[in-house]
């Protein structure tokens, strides 16, 4: 007779648990976790990768208890976050502290802290042995406190920190910067002109890693460029505007560079243009280069003009960005009220986010290039969002002017905002091309009009159409039985957005021949289908969860 062994928590591995651990804060292991049992107390006590985080309203008698607890010598980083002037929460914390025991720090986050207790934190950088390099992300208000700058590139001369992030960097510290020969790794700051960017690449020879929030070009025709920046490997640069020919002569420099993450907020077509022919440039510039990702933004491109992006999109349709790279490109169209913008950008996937990401407006379109592509076929396919009463508005008070053509061809995946009475699709099918749907969502208002009729009359128009997705804005609305049954006759996947437990039994006891249901929510938790897998398992229908918990597919085959 075999005996079934219940795997028992307190048993696993050590290495297994501290990897448990570093999962948790410092907090819920020291005043929780800790006195669960005797092994538990001892696991903590030798446990050596504590990160301390406390805040400004953290509370006093929980600083106090995991000061008396914890081992310094077990703790990597601090977390300190200061949001009020006073005795606070930080300010308890390290005057409970002896910072010089705390010699395995190699991460010091510090957001507003006191000019004292940011003193005195750099004064044991600058007067105790580390074990390892220290990593630095700060900010504070008193950016020319005199003692704190002197602090700070005291440490950074010796050799203590390796990565500084500044959120705010004064003259003061840029002038020294760029006057000594620190050792310094990885440099992260709030803003610099492209001038400054030069001189520290210039002055810092160990520089391997540079970024900036807010790097602002030069606006002359004078191109300013560093001697040597040979040693940057990675490089982050967010910017309102780029000029293409500065930032190529720099790049062209950086020929170790092996991550790029390039942001224009408002940027031209013609830098578009440029950028879409870079692989050229970056076979002959940037050989090492593995990491590649951009974000550029135009503002007030006409809607009619939103071809002439294909050319571009399909520029970086080849082998050495799909297949040899494995850097896909997505493009964003949104026309509203007010403006209209198009975002050409790296996804963190292939994969299109259809129909949440494409917001809710005018008109909003989105492709992006794929490993799946077929590289010798020029056709882009496309995802649309339209509203067709906001669009007919705007047309009529010559804010659009009126379409001769369809927008964009290939419009594979097409969703609807409806709240306007639908007499016919006419209008539509000038902008879409009915039969190359094989999605279609429709966002229903309260006052719909969208019945029965109406949907048969969409399927009609579009005969290749195999997924329906259908969300009200009342949770509890109830697709009726005449609507199943027109969605019946061609629908294989329909997805509906609700929790409503009575909706959503509704729909499975009415729909046939369908092949899956799915079910959507805007926010997604564990306890998100929690009614309606208990009914599913009392009637034995097989269905699936997402990870995230935002979907419930139930199969019907």
């Amino acid at each position: 007779m075999s005996m079934k062994l219940t795997p028992n928590f307190v048993e696993l591995p050590t290495e297994i648990l501290y990897c448990i651990l570093d999962q948790l804060n410092t907090q819920d292991i020291l005043l929780s976790l800790r006195n669960v049992c005797t092994h538990f107390y001892a696991i903590t006590n030798t446990y050596n990768r504590y990160k301390i985080h406390f805040t400004s309203t953290s509370s006093k008698s929980d600083i106090h208890r995991v000061c008396r607890m914890i081992k310094p010598e077990n703790v990597i980083s601090f977390f300190l976050i200061s949001t009020c002037t006073g005795l606070d929460g930080i300010e308890l914390f390290l005057s409970l502290i002896d910072i010089s025991q705390f010699t395995r720090l190699n991460l010091l986050n510090l957001f507003n802290i006191s000019p004292c207790g940011l003193n005195k934190i750099l004064q044991h950088i600058t007067t105790n042995s580390m074990h390892m390099p220290l990593s630095l992300k700060i900010t504070f208000s008193d950016s020319n406190n005199d003692d704190t700058i002197k602090l700070l590139l005291s440490a950074i001369a010796q050799s203590r920190i390796r990565k500084l992030f500044l959120e705010y960097i004064s003259d003061k510290i840029y002038q020294i910067l760029c006057s000594s020969q620190f050792t310094l790794e990885a440099l992260t700051i709030h803003h610099c002109t492209h001038k400054q960017l030069c001189n520290i690449l210039d002055h810092l020879p160990n520089l391997q890693s540079f970024s900036s929030n807010y790097y602002m070009m030069n606006t002359d025709d004078q191109i300013v460029l560093p001697k040597s920046c040979k040693q940057l490997t990675s490089l982050t640069l967010r910017s309102c505007t780029m000029l293409m020919d500065q930032l190529e002569s720099l790049l062209s420099l950086t020929t170790s560079l092996v991550y790029l993450h390039l942001v224009c907020y408002f940027s031209t077509f013609d830098f578009l243009q440029h950028l879409s022919k870079w692989e050229r440039f970056i076979c002959d510039k940037l050989p090492s280069l593995k990491y590649f990702k951009f974000y550029v933004h135009i503002t007030d491109y006409p809607y009619e003009k939103i071809k002439d992006i294909e050319h571009i999109i399909n520029s970086f349709r080849t082998s050495f960005w799909i297949e040899q790279k494995l850097w896909y490109v997505a493009c964003k169209y949104i026309k509203n009220s007010t403006r209209t913008d198009i975002a050409l950008y790296s996804p963190s996937d292939s994969s299109i986010d259809f129909p949440d990401g494409l917001l809710p407006g005018i008109l909003s379109c989105s492709t992006v290039t794929t490993k799946s592509d077929d590289l010798g076929n020029s056709r882009i396919t496309w995802s649309a969002r339209l509203n067709v009463s906001k669009m007919i508005d705007a047309i009529n008070s010559n804010q659009l002017s009126q379409p001769t053509q369809q927008i964009v061809n290939n419009v594979t995946h097409l969703a609807l905002d409806i709240d306007w009475p639908i007499d016919s699709f006419d209008f539509l099918s000038t902008l879409v091309d009915f039969s190359k749907l094989t999605e279609i969502w429709l966002f229903l208002s309260h006052h719909h009009y969208f019945d029965s009729i109406t949907m048969e009359m969409l399927l009609n128009l579009a005969r290749n159409v195999r997924t329906i997705g259908i969300s009200y804005d009342d949770d509890s609305t109830q697709i009726t039985a005449d609507m199943c049954s027109v969605l019946c006759r061609q629908i294989e996947q329909l997805k509906v957005k609700t929790m409503d437990f009575g909706s959503m039994k509704l729909i499975l006891e009415s729909v046939k021949n369908m092949s899956s249901v799915t079910f959507v929510s805007h926010r997604g938790s564990a306890s998100s289908w929690t009614d309606m897998i208990k009914w599913l398992d009392q009637t034995g229908r097989a269905f699936s969860q997402s990870n995230d918990y935002r979907s419930l597919q139930v199969c019907l085959d």
